[in-house]
C-alpha cells in the first residue's frame, strides 16, 4: 500500500479508514432515473459508486473503513439514515448478486470452449481413423488443421475466462466490504 495514497483519508481512533463523502442531500447518493422507485430499490448514483470502489482499491480489502455521510445541518430532521443505510447494503447485495451471475455466464462460455475442443479432438481422431478417406484435398486440410483450431479454442476460452473470473471476484469482494462497511453520518454547520 502506498503511504502517499493512503495519506489522504483520515483514520478513526479505531484505526478505520474514512471514505468521506460530502454531499447537499441524500437524494445525491441515489440515481436520478428511478426517482419513483421504491427507496430501497433504487440504484446508487454510478458516480458515488465508481468513487466508493476507488476508494476501496486505494485502501485495500485488508484494511477496516468506514463510510462517512457529510450532510448540511438542516438535512438532519429529514434524513432517514436507517433507510440510507439499509438501501446501500441492499444494492450491494445486488451487486454482487449480478457479479455471481456473470462468473456463471463465463463457466458456461468456458464449457462451450471445452466441448468445442473435445468435438474437434473427436473429429480430428474420426478422419485419422478412417481408413477409406485419402489424404489430398479438403479432408487433408481439416485434418492437419484440428490441432490447431483446438489449441485456439483451449487457450483463447481458458484465458478470457481466467481473467474475467480474477476481475469479476476482485469486483464481489469489494460489493462485500461495502456491504459491511459501517456507516456514519455527520451533519455539518453553514452548509445549506
Amino acid at each position: 500500500m502506498d503511504s502517499k495514497i493512503i495519506d489522504r483519508y483520515d483514520i478513526t481512533p479505531d484505526n478505520k479508514f474514512i471514505i468521506d463523502v460530502n454531499i447537499p442531500g441524500p437524494d445525491e447518493l441515489f440515481e436520478k432515473y428511478d426517482e419513483n422507485a421504491s427507496f430501497y430499490k433504487k440504484d446508487l448514483n454510478a458516480r458515488f459508486e465508481e468513487y466508493l470502489l476507488a476508494c476501496v482499491d486505494e485502501i485495500g480489502l485488508k484494511n477496516k473503513f468506514i463510510l462517512r455521510i457529510g450532510l448540511p445541518e438542516n438535512q438532519a430532521k429529514e434524513t432517514d439514515e436507517g433507510d440510507i443505510i439499509y438501501s446501500f447494503k441492499e444494492y450491494f447485495k445486488y451487486c454482487i448478486l449480478l457479479c455471481q451471475k456473470e462468473i456463471k455466464t463465463i463457466s458456461f462460455r468456458m464449457l462451450l470452449h471445452l466441448g468445442l475442443a473435445i468435438s474437434a479432438l473427436l473429429l480430428m481422431a474420426a478422419f485419422g481413423a478412417a481408413d477409406t478417406i485419402t489424404e489430398t484435398g479438403f479432408f487433408s486440410l481439416v485434418i492437419s488443421g484440428l490441432p490447431a483450431a483446438v489449441c485456439v479454442l483451449l487457450l483463447t476460452g481458458f484465458s478470457r475466462f481466467l481473467f474475467r473470473l480474477i476481475s469479476e471476484r476482485s469486483t464481489m469482494r469489494k460489493y462485500r466490504a461495502l456491504k459491511n462497511a459501517p456507516v456514519d453520518f455527520v451533519y455539518r454547520r453553514g452548509e445549506a
